[in-house]
């Protein structure tokens, strides 16, 4: 009994961490499913974010906690016609920089999605995030070069300004002097 549960629970938890597509719409076929997702565990792999991909009617409660290093993909069903599209990013993914390359990319690639090119929109929209993730990367390593570089010099001038002061009071006799006095008094 216990192998059935713990071979359940190993089940159910792959399909948890596995799963990038829920598909409540049908939007996708199976192959298209495949290559999406083939694309997301690409970005996933070099950017360390993980993305998914909700589609839903408006009016769903499909709420998806977001967790650290997420990217939600949300393609909500407004009308027959059109799907909406909403990007969200967890809070320790910091977008302020690119959020005008996000608008401009989504509004872009609007026309694909509203004539019903489910998986070239989806396709298009994960190649242009993965160019943005990738500045991103780059930025972030840039700063970390720039903060220790800084780091570096700010240790450097301390050096010497204590290097200057243990020069200045050993050559000067009256300094010396006093600093001798101030430690035999301890």
């Amino acid at each position: 009994m216990r192998k059935k549960i713990l071979v359940l629970f190993i089940l159910i938890l792959s399909v948890v961490s596995f799963s990038q597509i829920t598909d409540n719409l049908g939007s996708f076929s199976d192959e298209e499913t495949k290559r999406i997702e083939t694309k997301m565990e690409e970005i996933s792999k070099n950017s360390e974010l993980d993305l998914y991909i909700n589609t839903y009617k408006a009016g769903e409660n499909t709420q998806l906690k977001v967790l650290e290093k997420s990217v939600i993909i949300d393609m909500v069903k407004v009308d027959n016609e059109h799907l909406n599209v909403k990007l969200s990013f967890s809070q320790d993914i910091d977008i302020s920089s690119y959020q005008e390359e996000l608008e401009n990319v989504l509004g872009n690639l609007g026309n694909l999605i509203t004539e019903g090119e489910n998986e070239k929109y989806t396709l298009e929209l994960l190649n242009s995030l993965e160019d943005i993730f990738k500045r991103m990367g780059e930025d972030k390593e840039i700063q970390k070069e720039k903060f220790s570089k800084s780091g570096n010099l700010n240790g450097v001038f301390l050096f010497l300004v204590f290097l200057g002061i243990g020069v200045f009071v050993g050559k000067n006799k009256k300094v010396r002097e006093f600093f001798s006095k101030i430690i035999k008094n301890r």
